[in-house]
């Protein structure tokens, strides 16, 4: 007995795993400026389909900065969204900072990833996701940890480890997410 009392804790002592897929394309419309569009079949792979898909303007406004206005669609709750890019990079610090929000539903998406380019195939850095409502009421999820992303020609694997704020407990996740570089 005190053999499955253990592990039904142990399986509680993390939120459950998310795994997601992106899919980035894009094409050079002058040389400081591009069409890009990115496609993500589900927010989180495991009991969710909830595609989410934006095309976008990506311009370079400084040397160290790119800025990135999207419009897209969230299939989850069948609206239109609006998305604000920002990629800061200096030398071999980079940056990606990205907030969403369906006007309709009032539902946004908060993301903020620094990395150091450890090798020209590895980077390791710290992230910070959020996601909810902003209508009152509406609780919002926040997650904040380690990362690192493997990147291999077109191909990357990004890992991280949050410690997620979720329905008001507070435990460690597992993220993977796979980038597809078309």
């Amino acid at each position: 007995m005190l053999f499955f009392s253990s592990t039904a804790q142990a399986e509680h002592a993390w939120h459950p795993s998310r795994i997601r897929v992106i899919a980035h394309g894009g094409h050079e419309i002058s040389k400081h400026m591009r069409l890009e569009y990115r496609f993500i079949p589900s927010g989180n792979l495991i009991g969710e389909l909830a595609p989410i898909s934006y095309l976008g303007i990506k311009a370079e406004a400084l040397r160290w900065l790119e800025i990135e206005l999207e419009a897209g669609w969230a299939f989850k709750h069948n609206e239109p969204l609006i998305s604000l890019t920002l990629n800061p990079h200096l030398n071999k610090l980079w940056g990606w900072i990205e907030t969403d929000i369906q006007p309709q539903s009032q539902h946004g998406y908060w993301f903020l990833q620094t990395d150091y380019q450890v090798a020209s195939w590895a980077h390791a850095g710290i992230e910070y996701e959020s996601w909810g409502s902003y209508h009152g009421g509406s609780a919002w999820s926040h997650g904040a940890g380690p990362n690192f992303l493997l990147r291999f020609g077109t191909v990357g694997i990004d890992l991280a480890v949050h410690l997620r704020e979720n329905s008001n407990e507070i435990k460690p996740e597992f993220f993977l997410r796979t980038h597809l570089f078309l």
